[in-house]
C-alpha cells in the first residue's frame, strides 16, 4: 500500500495506515485473578499481531487481524468497566497516529481503553476502503461488474463501522493537545457519508456501461454529489480542527459535488437531444461546460492525479459535444436555445451504510477477585 492517502482510478480513496505502539497489559494492569492474567497476556499478543499487520501496510491482513483482536479488546474493555477500581503499575495509555490528519507522523496518546477499541475499528474501516480501492483500480469493463459488487460491499461495511463509532464509541474525554480526528464525532460521520458517495460512483459507472437512460444517470449524479457535499458539510463541524484534515479529503468533498453537477447537466443535454428537443440539448450542454469551470481551480497534487484526469477528460468531451450540437442546431434544427430550461432533476441516493454489529466479547473476568472466574 502507498502510505500516502490518494484517489485511485476507480475514484475511491486509498487510505493511510494507522500506527500504534505495543503494550503489555499483564505488566500494566494488576490483578490477583490467574484467569484474568491469562486473558491479559492473550490481549497483548493479539495487539502485537495488529501492530505487525499495520507495519506491513497490507489491507487484507489488517482487516483479518482486527477481526481476530476485537473480541478480546472488547472483553478487556468490558472487564475494566465492571471493575469498581483498577490498580495499575502506571498509566494505561494508548498511542495512535491519525490517518485523517495532514500530519500522519504525529502520535496522539489517551489514557482510555475505549479509545484503543475505537482505533481498532477505524483501522478495520480504513482497510476495507483500501481493499475496495485496490479492487477497482484499473478494473476493465469485463471484470468490473463482479469486482464492483465486492468493492461496494466493502465500502458499505466501512460506512457502517464509522456510523457505529460516531453513535456508540464517541465522544471520548480528550485533552486540547491530544485531539486525534478519529476521536471527534463529525469525522466518523463524514467518512460514512463519503463511503456511500463512493459506492454511488460505482453505481454510476455501471449505469453508464449498461446504457441506462441519461435522465436516470443525471439523477444519480445529483444524488452522488449530495453525498459528497454532505460529507463536506459534516467536516465543517470539526472547527477548529478542520485545518488539521488531510487536504485530499477536503478536495474530494469539495470538487466531486461540482463534477457530478456538471456531469448531470451533460447527461440531461444528451437526454433532451435524443428526445428531439435540440434547443434544450444545447442549453444543458452550455450549462455543463460552464459548470466544468471548476477544473481550473483543482489542485495539481500527485495524490489526486486520477481525479483531475477524469475531470479534464469529461470537460473536453463536453466541449466537443457542445460544438457538435451547436453546429447541427444552427444548420438543421433552428431551435431557440432557452437557458431557463436548464433545471436539474431531483437527486437519487439509493446507497446506505450496512449496520455494523461489533463482535461479542471473547471473555470477561473479575479483575479484582483473587480466585475469580469468568463473569
Amino acid at each position: 500500500l502507498n502510505p500516502t492517502m490518494r484517489v485511485v482510478s476507480g475514484g475511491v480513496l486509498l487510505h493511510n495506515v494507522h500506527k500504534t505502539k505495543p503494550i503489555a497489559f499483564e505488566n500494566v494492569i494488576k490483578t490477583p485473578n490467574p484467569e484474568a492474567q491469562t486473558h491479559l497476556k492473550e490481549c497483548s499478543a493479539r495487539r502485537q499481531n495488529l501492530l505487525q499487520s499495520l507495519e506491513g501496510e497490507n489491507a487484507a491482513a489488517i482487516n483479518t487481524v482486527t477481526d481476530e483482536y476485537l473480541p478480546h479488546a472488547i472483553g478487556l474493555l468490558e472487564s475494566v468497566k465492571e471493575a469498581s477500581f483498577l490498580e495499575t503499575n502506571g498509566p494505561l495509555s494508548f498511542s495512535w497516529t491519525s490517518i485523517f490528519s495532514k500530519t500522519t507522523s504525529k502520535s496522539f496518546t489517551l489514557d482510555d481503553l475505549q479509545f484503543d477499541v475505537c482505533m481498532i475499528m477505524h483501522s478495520k474501516a480504513a482497510a476495507l476502503c483500501s481493499l475496495a480501492a485496490h479492487q477497482l483500480d484499473g478494473a476493465g469493463i469485463a471484470e468490473f461488474d463482479e469486482i464492483s459488487k465486492s468493492a461496494g460491499l466493502n465500502l458499505r461495511t466501512a460506512a457502517g463501522i464509522w456510523d457505529h463509532i460516531s453513535s456508540n464509541m464517541l465522544p471520548l474525554r480528550i485533552l486540547p493537545h491530544q485531539r486525534p480526528l478519529e476521536a471527534l464525532v463529525p469525522m466518523s460521520r463524514a467518512m460514512s457519508q463519503l463511503c456511500c458517495g463512493q459506492v454511488t460512483q460505482i453505481m454510476l459507472r455501471k449505469a453508464l456501461d449498461m446504457g441506462t437512460s441519461k435522465k436516470v444517470v443525471a439523477s444519480l449524479c445529483i444524488g452522488c454529489g449530495q453525498l459528497f457535499s454532505g460529507a463536506g458539510e459534516t467536516l465543517t463541524q470539526l472547527k477548529p480542527d478542520l485545518d488539521a484534515v488531510n487536504p485530499v479529503l477536503l478536495a474530494v468533498t469539495k470538487f466531486n459535488p461540482l463534477y457530478y453537477k456538471a456531469l448531470a447537466l451533460k447527461c440531461m443535454g444528451q437526454y433532451h437531444w435524443a428526445e428531439g428537443q435540440y434547443g434544450a440539448g444545447v442549453a444543458f450542454l452550455r450549462g455543463a461546460l460552464a459548470a466544468f469551470a471548476f477544473v481550473k481551480e483543482f489542485p495539481g497534487d500527485r495524490q489526486m492525479e486520477s481525479m483531475l484526469g477524469k475531470f479534464q477528460q469529461e470537460h473536453r468531451a463536453t466541449a466537443i459535444l457542445l460544438q457538435e450540437y451547436e453546429k447541427d442546431n444552427k444548420a438543421i434544427y433552428f431551435e431557440f436555445v432557452d437557458m431557463s430550461l436548464v433545471v436539474l432533476p431531483e437527486g437519487k441516493t439509493m446507497v446506505t451504510a450496512l449496520p455494523y454489529e461489533p463482535p461479542a466479547a471473547a471473555w470477561r473476568c473479575d479483575l479484582l477477585a483473587p480466585g475469580g472466574h469468568a463473569l
